[in-house]
């Protein structure tokens, strides 16, 4: 057993990363939303945040490179681009890695040594039927950070599922800002 509540991502010492995080959320009439963002950090500590909004027909997007933060947002054929306060990342708390939030307390261990996403992990689930609430998490076995994990909370009239991905091969990506966001 172990306490999920415990593991964190701690992925600072990786040289460069993407995550992908999708939430799909069905309310009791059976209407289905589902938010979807990818994360990119490379090997400069620059970062690209997309986040795709198919109710919205908007995509927007958050960089942080060489110091300076940008909102940039498309939608139809216009595309807007917004320096923000110097020397501030764009807040990227929505952007939940560890699962505190979905508070699974006890894991069990089912598999060591999987290979996840190119990382050797320990595969471990949990079912906390008290709370409608169980998954997958995939925990690195070196750095002890989450690889990718599948939560489902609810029943069959409402539920939301959260998956997320870490992919660490993506260290040679390099962020780069678009034409709109050149000017500033």
């Amino acid at each position: 057993m172990i306490s999920l509540n415990d593991i964190h991502n701690h992925l600072e010492g990786l040289p460069g990363f993407q995550q992908h995080h999708v939430v799909v959320l069905r309310d009791t009439t059976s209407v289905t939303l589902t938010q979807e963002w990818l994360r990119t950090m490379d090997v400069a500590g620059n970062e690209h945040v997309l986040l795709a909004n198919p109710v919205a027909g908007r995509q927007t997007e958050d960089f942080f490179v060489q110091g300076k933060a940008y909102a940039y947002s498309v939608m139809d054929d216009e595309r807007v681009c917004f320096s923000l306060f110097q020397d501030s990342r764009p807040q990227l708390s929505f952007l939940v890695t560890d699962l505190g939030f979905m508070q699974p307390r006890n894991a069990s261990l089912v598999a060591e040594s999987v290979l996840v996403n190119g990382v050797l992990s320990d595969h471990y689930v949990f079912d906390e039927k008290s709370e409608s609430l169980h998954g997958d998490v995939f925990i690195a076995q070196q750095g002890g950070y989450i690889v990718r994990y599948e939560v489902l909370k609810g029943n069959d009239a409402a539920s939301t599922l959260w998956q997320y991905n870490l992919d660490v091969s993506a260290g040679g990506t390099s962020v780069e800002l678009p034409s709109a966001c050149s000017t500033f």
